[in-house]
């Protein structure tokens, strides 16, 4: 029983089509089907997951960590690092009130006593007076995880002294994506 007919062969005995003559030289045939719901689908899908991507790396605005006297060195503060489930990328570390004979270290910790030797320092400054100074590591040199914060420390005589930044925040899911 035959289920599709082709059109204007209503009623007639459909006649079997001749065997394929036989080619001397090998052929390659495709078959391509596309379902348009499913192209429509993926390309959903993939909208979806680039919004979630670029929803979960932002920039934020960090306060400033001022006024700080060298008898707080080591220096941490709280709001200097991530919350839990998230990195920072740090683009730009500025310090300002330096003096001429004053060296701040800036490191990266859980706590004061991560601030000594080289293991976790990222950069140090040298007093310059009324100098400012930024260090800018590029888009991916330095991440801070959530469980760190910026420490600073040094050789500090004079103050008040100011550092500001500029971050990258991401949820730690996606970092992997932030680095590549």
């Amino acid at each position: 029983m035959d289920y599709y007919r082709p059109p204007g062969t209503a009623g007639t005995v459909l006649r079997a089509a001749p065997p394929p003559a036989a080619d001397p030289e090998p052929r390659f045939e495709v078959e391509l089907s596309l379902s348009m719901r499913a192209v429509a689908g993926a390309l959903e899908r993939d909208r979806e997951w680039r919004e979630r991507l670029a929803s979960a790396i932002c920039p934020i605005e960090v306060p400033a960590i001022g006024a700080f006297l060298p008898a707080a060195a080591p220096y941490l503060q709280g709001t200097w690092g991530p919350n839990d489930g998230w990195a920072w990328a740090i683009q730009r570390l500025t310090v300002a009130s330096l003096s001429a004979g004053d060296s701040m270290l800036v490191y990266r910790g859980a706590s004061v006593s991560d601030a000594n030797g080289t293991q976790n320092l990222l950069q140090g400054f040298q007093g310059s007076a009324g100098a400012v100074q930024a260090w800018t590591p590029g888009r991916s040199g330095c991440i801070i995880a959530a469980n760190q914060n910026i420490i600073v420390s040094g050789t500090l005589t004079g103050g008040p002294y100011m550092l500001n930044a500029d971050v990258i925040q991401i949820e730690t899911w996606a970092v992997p994506y932030f680095l590549l």
